[in-house]
C-alpha cells in the first residue's frame, strides 16, 4: 500500500513510482471501444493510421486517463484521491 501523501507536500517536479502496463494489445483497443463508444479508426486499424502519417495506433483517451489514475492512486494511497478531471486536449488536474 502506498503512503498517504497530502496535496499540499507534492510539489511540480517531484518523481512519482514508474507504472508498467505489460500485455496491452490492438484487441484490448477494440474492447474498449465497445465499452466506451469510442470506435475512431486511430484506435485499431493499422491502415488507416499509416495513411494518415502515423506509424501504429494508439490508446483511446480515456483508457489513458484510466492508467494513469490508476498510477495516482498506487502514488498517493487509496482513498486519497478525491476528483480528477481528464477531457480531449484539456490539462490533467487532481485533487
Amino acid at each position: 500500500m502506498a503512503a498517504k501523501i497530502k496535496f499540499d507536500s507534492v510539489k511540480a517536479g517531484d518523481s512519482i513510482p514508474k507504472l508498467v502496463v505489460e500485455g496491452v494489445s490492438r484487441p484490448d483497443f477494440v474492447r474498449y471501444a465497445g465499452a466506451s463508444g469510442d470506435f475512431v479508426p486511430l484506435h485499431y486499424d493499422q491502415t488507416f493510421v499509416e495513411a494518415a502519417g502515423i506509424p501504429t495506433v494508439f490508446a483511446q483517451g480515456m483508457f489513458t486517463a484510466g492508467l494513469l489514475s490508476r498510477c495516482l492512486t498506487d502514488y498517493v494511497g487509496a482513498g486519497q484521491v478525491r476528483n480528477i478531471k481528464v477531457g480531449p486536449k484539456s490539462k490533467f488536474s487532481a485533487s
